[in-house]
């Protein structure tokens, strides 16, 4: 160390205290602060500061030391420990250089550090290898890096994010790696690189460069060496020696050569006769050139006329409408464009004159590139005018295929509609056959079976059940009648309001009194809510008809022990007569409220008739709105409430003698009569009876009726039990419960019940073993030929559609029995193999099961084999085989197929040694574990069994 004032020198060593301090070597840079305390950078050591003075014997004390070690935040040590510059401004910051760490700044009173590095971005550093710093007189940090030289505003390095300005070989410099930094006394600034020196004037950033050629040691310097004297000259080192000299002895060159540009190719040819073109500095006169689309690429080459230094010339430019930046090629004179979108071009050049003296920007070339016709406005114009001639041709087009759809849906919506009404007059009229139907039967049939006993003695009770049938109805098929022309009148508006001034408390009073016996039949509770002495104006015929229609929906929904309220109220202030009908055991749901007020609506497909015609609720709803009332329908819980109200007009008191009191019409009498008194015994009760006579042998034959319906059912035991011991059950599913315990000889069921229908009764019995083959008659009101089909399918022998006559039915029960008989030997092994000889059927129905066994054996190996087949071998329709078959051998197609193949496998098994695997294949079984088990219900064995029983003599009993 150097003390100038002692002119002494000391070694580290022997510095006082020195010993204390951390171990440190490698410093490259060393800066005094203003307190005279000095900032080391070190490769490898970080940064110190350490201060020192003279001690009374005249030596040199270490008063101070502090080392910063770089950590990984950052904030408390530079970006690393290798630092090659220090820079200190007038301010509390002290710059550091480190190698490929960035540049770091440490604010010296707040004892913090803070980092900035290479984004990529503008306004960063050019680089994060940072070589060199230098503070020059206008308080500018200049920082050289190894890929260029940055400059820091006073004002920038005081924002928290500062912008560097950028200089790199693209401005001008010869080489992008800063070793050194100094400034002149003119304020220029001096760089040393790997490529000679360079001279940057910051006023208008040109820059001057200076090679070996020019006198330099070498054009490589070295860092950090550079050092300014106090005579100003400066001083570079390189690895060669070193250079000095005072820069105000350097003179520029001011003037601008002129530029000369040759080798003109323009889409790669050349200019006739080698044409080359000469552009002064101050010239306004530039050349014009048009290059065709498909050419458009061009290329030349251009020096400075400089005949000094024209090596050392530099050359920019820039393609005016394409280039966003200067090029800077350099000393390398050379210019290539490729690819030219089709626009009309300024090159700009700019050179210099060897010595940093630059031009200002000159217009060489005037360059038109020419786009394809195809791609030019006036074909533009032309495709606009073509498009638009287009576009209105597919508007018209779409326009007209618009109409014509529009009309086509419209008439197939008219035709839809047409449909539609069609087919709800069809189904109207379909509906209103099957309302009138069921009381046809009992009309009928009681009429027919009175008929046949007038000339025979029989009790007089019994007569006059069967005139109560008919009676009650023909006053049920009235009533329909008359609903159907004045709910059609209702619709069509023809139907008028006509009101009397009537009693009403007597009026719904009679009316409600009716159905008493109906609850206490089933044996449910019936609350009537009905104010006393309330009289008005109202229309007594279309208010009858609303509550009676309202107080039979509810009865009829509301199961046996359930609840039934009836409930008016009257306010005199609104003159409205509220009116609810409601019931519990409710199974809607929410959702299919609004539709209980259309025609023939079933919510529920188990839901049966007792009092409705199918059109009460639509009609009832249209009666109300005759009336001017409105009706609501809602859930609570399981009760749904009918809500109804009318506006009425009540008179004085003095008016009371003119009211009109009235009893509920005849004709709901007669419908509600039966239910005056127990006239029928109940189900449990006559099949007491039944099966004592049946045990008394009364008749050999026992009949199983399963019928909703109280009056049809008493109907159909009236006119068998003469011939047969006759059992009953109301539904399905007590029919099924009888059917536990009991074998009748045939069964007949109505299709539409309650709880189990017909259609799964019927599929419950032929399913079971046990009952599959008793004789099985439907009776429906539903009789098309798909209903029929749908019956046939599941198992039923014979389907009577509503209303039949007693002798039909009667001798369909007694050939079903007789069929039975022979059922039992039709499909035995002998009858098979004989071709049915010895079965006791008509020759037509043997040539009919002959080719029915013929076809199956033709297809017996086809696991695909089924009705259809039969259907086309026979050539019949699928419910004259369904019905045939059934008739003749008690069998479904494919129950016939089954046993075929099954009397074929047994008598493979008996008579070949094919295995098991092999005959159930061969006879069109695809399952094994299915084989085995029908082949036991037959035979009572497994196939190994009865082979080995067949091989020993034994016998094997079948079941057919």
């Amino acid at each position: 160390v150097y003390h100038q004032k002692t002119k002494k020198l000391f070694k580290w060593a022997d510095i006082e205290g020195i010993s204390k301090v951390s171990h440190f070597k490698s410093v490259y840079a060393i800066v005094q602060d203003a307190d005279s305390s000095v900032w080391l950078g070190t490769s490898g050591y970080g940064l110190l500061h350490l201060k020192l003075k003279i001690t009374e014997n005249q030596n040199l004390q270490l008063i101070s030391f502090k080392q910063y070690l770089s950590s990984e935040n950052e904030l408390t040590g530079p970006a690393n420990d290798i630092i090659y510059a220090l820079a200190k401004g007038k301010d509390s910051k002290l710059w550091i250089a480190c190698r490929y760490g960035g540049l770091s700044t440490f604010d010296t009173k707040k004892q913090t550090f803070k980092t900035y590095k290479a984004l990529g971005t503008k306004g960063s550093l050019s680089h994060s290898d940072v070589l060199s710093l230098y503070y020059d007189s206008k308080d500018r940090l200049w920082i050289g890096t190894s890929f260029g030289l940055n400059m820091l505003s006073a004002k920038e390095s005081k924002t928290s994010n500062p912008n560097f300005t950028n200089f790199t070989t693209d401005n001008g410099l010869p080489n992008n790696t800063i070793h050194a930094i100094q400034e002149d006394e003119s304020g220029k600034i001096w760089l040393s690189t790997n490529r000679g020196l360079a001279k940057l004037n910051p006023t208008n950033n040109a820059i001057a460069n200076y090679l070996e050629s020019d006198g330099l040691q070498s054009n490589e310097f070295s860092d950090g060496a550079v050092y300014k004297a106090a005579n100003h000259t400066l001083i570079f080192g390189g690895i060669y020696g070193f250079n000095f000299f005072n820069p105000k002895f350097i003179t520029g060159n001011v003037k601008q050569p002129n530029l000369f540009i040759y080798d003109l190719q323009f889409g790669g040819k050349a200019l006739q006769n080698n044409q080359f073109l000469i552009v002064n500095a101050e010239s306004k006169q530039f050349h014009t050139y048009e290059i065709e689309r498909k050419n458009n690429f061009f290329q030349f080459s251009f020096n400075a006329l400089n005949y000094f230094n024209a090596s050392k010339s530099e050359f920019a430019y820039k393609l005016k409408g394409l280039d966003r930046a200067w090029r800077f090629s350099g000393s390398d004179g050379k210019i290539s464009y490729y690819n030219i979108p089709p626009v009309n071009y300024d090159l700009l050049v700019r050179w210099s004159n060897g010595e940093g003296v630059w031009t200002t920007d000159v217009i060489a070339l005037h360059i038109d590139v020419k786009q394809y016709f195809w791609l030019t406005i006036p074909a533009y114009i032309c495709y606009f005018i073509l498009a638009a001639v287009a576009v209105y041709a597919f508007h018209l087009y779409r326009k007209n295929k618009l109409e014509m759809k529009f009309r086509l849906e419209r008439e197939t919506l008219f035709r839809q509609k047409d449909d539609e009404i069609h087919s709800q007059r069809i189904n109207f009229f379909t509906n209103i056959a099957h309302e009138i139907q069921t009381p046809l039967t009992l009309i009928l049939g009681s009429v027919e079976h009175f008929m046949q006993k007038q000339n025979e003695p029989s009790p007089v009770a019994e007569k006059n059940n069967f005139l109560s049938l008919v009676h009650q109805h023909t006053a049920r098929l009235t009533y329909l009648v008359q609903q159907l022309l004045e709910f059609r009148k209702a619709e069509a508006g023809y139907v008028k309001r006509n009101d009397d001034y009537m009693d009403i408390s007597k009026l719904l009073n009679g009316l409600t009194q009716l159905f008493v016996p109906v609850a206490e039949k089933n044996n449910q509770t019936f609350v009537r809510e009905i104010p006393a002495d309330m009289a008005s104006f109202i229309d007594k015929d279309k208010y009858e008809k609303i509550l009676f229609n309202l107080l039979s929906n509810a009865f009829k929904y509301a199961d046996k022990n359930e609840s039934i309220l009836f409930k008016v109220n009257f306010d005199s202030e609104t003159q409205t007569l509220q009116t609810i009908v409601a019931n519990s055991g409710c199974k809607l749901q929410a959702d299919e409220l609004e539709k209980l007020f259309t025609e023939f609506h079933v919510a529920d497909d188990n839901q049966f008739e007792k009092f409705s015609t199918g059109i009460g609720l639509a009609f009832t709803k249209e009666l109300i709105n005759i009336l001017d009332g409105d009706i609501k329908v809602y859930l609570k819980k399981d009760w749904i409430y009918f809500d109804f109200a009318l506006p009425i007009n009540s008179l004085n008191d003095d008016k009371k003698e003119e009211v009109i009191t009235s009893t509920p019409s005849y004709l709901f009498e007669s419908i509600l009569k039966p239910y005056e008194k127990d006239e029928v015994d109940s189900v449990v009760a006559a099949n007491k009876n039944t099966l004592i006579e049946d045990l008394q042998e009364k008749n050999e034959q026992s009949v199983l009726i399963v019928e909703d319906d109280v009056a049809l059912r008493f109907l159909l035991k009236n006119i068998l039990k003469d011939q047969y011991n006759v059992y009953e059950a109301e539904n399905g599913q007590t029919g099924l419960a009888f059917l536990k315990n009991h074998s009748p000889d045939i069964i007949i069921s109505d299709v539409m019940m309650p709880d189990m229908d017909g259609l799964a009764f019927c599929k419950h019995v032929k399913s079971a073993p046990a009952t599959s083959n008793i004789p099985f008659i439907l009776l429906t009101a539903r009789g098309s030929d798909e209903h029929k089909t749908e019956g046939y399918e599941i198992g039923a022998d014979a389907y009577i559609p509503k209303p039949f006559h007693i002798n039909y039915l009667k001798v369909r029960i007694k050939k079903l029995l007789e069929y039975r008989k022979r059922m039992d030997n039709l499909i035995k092994d002998g009858n098979i193999n004989n071709h049915f000889v010895n079965v006791d059927l008509e020759q037509s129905d043997k040539e009919f099961l002959n080719a029915l066994v013929k076809a199956v054996e033709q297809n017996l190996a086809e696991s695909d084999l089924d009705a259809s087949t039969l259907e086309n071998a026979l050539f019949i329709s699928k419910m004259q085989l369904y019905r045939k078959l059934k008739t003749l051998a008690g069998m479904t197609p494919s129950e016939f197929i089954k046993r075929i193949r099954l009397k074929h496998a047994a008598m493979l098994l008996q008579n070949s040694k094919l295995t098991v695997s092999e005959i159930f294949y061969r006879t069109g079984f695809n399952n094994k574990s299915y084989f085995f088990r029908e082949f036991k219900k037959i035979y009572h064995v497994a196939p190994n069994e009865y082979r080995l029983k067949q091989h020993d003599g034994g016998e094997t009993s079948e079941i057919l």
